[in-house]
């Protein structure tokens, strides 16, 4: 910690906090820890029997040579999962051994001050015996083996030939690999500048001295250097925020040299700007879920630290609305039951920080709607040491609205529906629920998804998105349209003459309607631009007509989503008659049953129908293999909805009418379809 700051603030006030030794007790005895505490106590014993995998040569060239990322990062982020795990117990090992020496003290003391009789000595020993018996086990661990493997931990972690990964390193450089900057190089230099503060006196000085060094050298000496730049500095997505958010704690608690410091924090709070930039007015995050939580989440560490260190950051009252709007995102794109709106590169099932929005909570003065539950260190693949470290320190589950208290059926009856003018995005919450986007093919983590929906029922995407799919080197390159989680094709979207939605910024949405009542949504879009002038579109609009349906069971909900797709061509002959081909496509993780009447998605505890006439179209489902973010495989099952043509005319069922051709001379040639869906959700039932 540079010397101004340590004469001037105690270092637990950097965390918002009076007293990090109270707080650790405090979360020990709480029950909302327990699972938090043993997943880290397991991974923190891993760490002693396994020690950090080498992270070899081997791995480091895969991505050049193959483009394959994960075999690197598993290693490289273990590392610093250990390297956390290890530093949290031995902080929790110092104080529970200092509070037993205290509990000791007061016993002998109180012993003899009141001349107590042997029975009575032999109680407070029992009564001592019980209270370790049923303290966690976490006490069996040596506090010095903990502490000799974290110092092992931390100097291997030293030693590493760049914290860049081999993804984010550029094909040609004249700067060594080891002072590249990017996202997980500002993560480890923040989490080693929080360390020498939380470690002063607990490790051997050395370790210190060398985590400071290492900061230097690979981040702050490159940033004071004012003729290099990253590109990170001025883009308008996640990377801006993590990246200044690492770079400007290691600066406030590391760099000594006032100048230097100051130099530092004013590159990093300009990319702020940025950052804050790449959202509209409305705080919707385009690029999805969990990169609001990376994003926002490090970009609210960092301003929150600097004015806890004095250095508050200076914001315009519009970003401060913006910040306000951003910080309401996750509770609006949430559905039901920890499930999340999840366009873009996202899951849809998160479990957020909660150390974060409990800050947020106070900072911004809002409530929290959403259920509180801890999230487990070994559940973050990145095993990011900023959030672990806040959830520890910030989260208080009294804040939040979904607790022992105000279960989640009370706070369903307080959330209506949201749109996002700037996003483009319709989302309905609750056990039935329903989500779509329109926005543009240029997104950050952009997938080609215009016109895109979700429906969800009963705790699940009954209709999903794909979310992000395993990032590789193929991923992010020139082509990536052709990958299923980032092409229409891999969404609930048509396939229109054989051809997808394309990329660019000017294929765009069009909104053209926004209706929202309590009970009742509209929203319509107007599509075309999304595919190649080659289909032959004049027009495509999709609108999406919500209503919530009355049910005589009070734990059965009901919804009914019709999704009216209207399509005209040019004329040209070419492109006409039966040459035009409309594939529908519904996307979804359960694999569907195909009838007579109609389509049915089954769910645990709701299900999906779309009543369709089966001759009216080709209809039949395709099994699809594919690896999530974290290289996992899935199965993906695509149904598709062809409509039949003979001729120069549909087939059109008069009495369902799902389907009409129209023709218009001014305009061309004209395919109406419409597609009704019903959700049914139960409540389940309790034991």
């Amino acid at each position: 910690m540079n010397s101004d700051l340590l004469h001037s603030i105690q270092p637990a006030s950097l965390w918002r906090i009076e007293d990090i030794h109270t707080r650790l007790l405090i979360t020990t005895q709480h029950p909302a820890y327990t699972n938090w505490w043993q997943d880290i106590e397991q991974y923190a014993r891993r760490a002693l029997d396994e020690g950090l995998p080498a992270l070899r040569f081997e791995l480091f060239r895969q991505f050049a040579d193959e483009g394959q990322r994960i075999p690197y990062e598993q290693v490289y982020f273990d590392r610093r999962g250990k390297v956390g795990s290890l530093a949290i117990m031995l902080l929790r090992l110092q104080v529970e051994c200092q509070q037993q020496e205290r509990v000791d003290t007061d016993s002998t003391r109180q012993v003899v001050e009141q001349g107590l009789q042997e029975r009575h000595i032999q109680q407070q020993q029992k009564k001592q015996q019980q209270r370790q018996q049923q303290q966690n086990h976490i006490l069996e661990l040596d506090i010095n083996e903990i502490r000799v493997a974290l110092e092992e931990a931390l100097w291997d972690l030293c030693g590493e030939y760049t914290w860049c990964l081999p993804a984010h390193l550029p094909a040609q450089a004249n700067t060594p690999a080891w002072q590249e900057i990017d996202l997980f190089t500002a993560e480890t230099a923040g989490m080693l500048a929080e360390l020498c503060i939380l470690l002063d006196g607990s490790i051997d000085p050395r370790i210190i001295q060398r985590m400071q060094l290492e900061i230097r050298r690979r981040v702050l000496d490159v940033l004071v250097d004012g003729e290099r730049h990253f590109g990170w500095e001025k883009a308008e997505h996640n990377w801006a925020a993590v990246c200044a958010s690492g770079c400007g704690i290691a600066a406030l608690l590391v760099e000594q040299h006032a100048g230097r410091r100051q130099r530092i924090l004013k590159r990093v709070l300009q990319a702020l700007d940025y950052f804050l930039k790449g959202y509209g007015e409305d705080g919707g995050c385009g690029e999805g879920i969990g990169y609001w939580v990376y994003g926002f989440g490090y970009f609210t560490y960092l301003i929150d630290m600097l004015e806890a260190a004095g250095n508050p950051v200076q914001l315009s009252e519009a970003q401060q609305r913006k910040i306000q709007a951003i910080a309401a995102f996750p509770q609006a794109a949430h559905l039901s039951g920890g499930m999340f709106v999840n366009f873009s590169d996202s899951e849809e099932r998160q479990t957020l920080p909660t150390g974060l929005l409990s800050r947020l909570a106070e900072r911004q003065g809002m409530s929290i709607s959403l259920p509180f539950e801890m999230p487990l260190f070994s559940q973050d693949h990145c095993h990011r040491w900023a959030h672990m470290l806040r959830d520890l320190l910030w989260s208080k589950p009294e804040r939040w609205g979904v607790n022992d208290t105000n279960p989640a059926d009370q706070v369903e009856s307080r959330v209506s529906s949201h749109y996002w003018r700037d996003l483009e995005w319709l989302v309905v919450p609750g056990k039935v629920g329903f989500a779509a986007k329109g926005g543009h093919n240029d997104e950050p983590h952009n997938h080609n998804d215009l016109g895109s929906f979700i429906i969800h029922g009963g705790g699940q995407n009954l209709l999903c998105d794909p979310g992000a799919g395993m990032y590789t080197q193929a991923y992010f390159a020139p082509g990536r349209e052709a990958i299923l989680h980032i092409s229409s094709a891999g969404h609930s979207l048509p396939r229109i003459n054989g051809m997808e939605q394309q990329s660019g910024r000017e294929q765009a949405a069009v909104v053209l309607e926004v209706e929202q009542k309590a009970q009742e949504m509209v929203f319509m879009l107007e599509l075309a631009a999304a595919y190649p002038t080659a289909v032959g579109l004049t027009s495509f609009t999709r609108r999406f007509h919500w209503q919530s349906l009355a049910t005589a069971e009070a734990a059965t909900r009901m919804a009914k989503l019709e999704v009216q797709d209207r399509f005209i061509f040019k004329q040209d002959e070419a492109i006409s008659g039966d040459k035009l081909e409309i594939n529908e496509r519904f996307m979804s993780r359960i694999k569907p049953h195909i009838g007579e009447q109609g389509i049915l998605w089954q769910g645990e505890q709701a299900l999906v129908r779309l009543d369709i006439v089966k001759g009216q179209y080709d209809i039949y489902t395709e099994e699809l293999a594919s690896y999530d973010h974290e290289g996992q495989p899935i199965t993906l099952y695509r149904t598709n909805v062809v409509l039949i043509q003979s001729g120069q005319a549909l087939v059109v069922t008069k009495e369902s009418d799902t389907t009409q051709e129209i023709t218009d001379e001014n305009q061309g040639t004209g395919i109406h379809c419409l597609f009704t869906f019903t959700m049914i959700a139960h409540e389940p039932l309790n034991d």
